[in-house]
């Protein structure tokens, strides 16, 4: 299978998308009006000075304040596509890179050994290019 890119949410589209959940379960909500009727007029009394704008804004705030409180220093987890230097990271950790670049470096040795060639008499000019061609002969 493979696997598609995607961003990871910042705190704030995060929060934004749970207010409108809530705005969306306020709408939706049924209402019993036998069982509220009771209580609904000391409620309405209670709250007569505020205007439905500023009630409104006290019933999101209500859920916002708990997850701002949690998102508050929330770090963003999302990598840019552009970044490439924790992709090569990755490939750099991955053991098999490293076992096939462990297995090159000895089969460059055991040819150097092979063909009785001795480090320490060589200049660097000679040895280099030998070690660091990709596939020796």
């Amino acid at each position: 299978k493979s696997f598609e890119r995607k961003e990871v949410p910042s705190p704030k589209d995060i929060i934004t998308k749970q207010l409108f959940n809530l705005a969306d379960r306020l709408e939706k909500v049924s209402v019993d009006e036998d069982q509220i009727n009771e209580y609904l007029p000391g409620i309405v009394k209670k709250l007569e000075w505020l205007s439905t704008e500023d009630l409104l804004k006290r019933v999101l705030s209500l859920e916002a304040n708990r997850r701002l409180e949690y998102y508050k220093d929330a770090r963003v987890l999302d990598v840019p596509e552009s970044d490439k230097k924790g992709k090569k990271k990755n490939e750099r950790n991955s053991r098999k890179v490293k076992r096939r670049k462990r297995k090159q470096k000895k089969r460059r040795l055991h040819l150097l050994r092979k063909k009785r060639l001795n480090a320490a008499f060589l200049p660097k000019k000679e040895l280099l290019p030998f070690l660091c061609r990709k596939n020796p002969a």
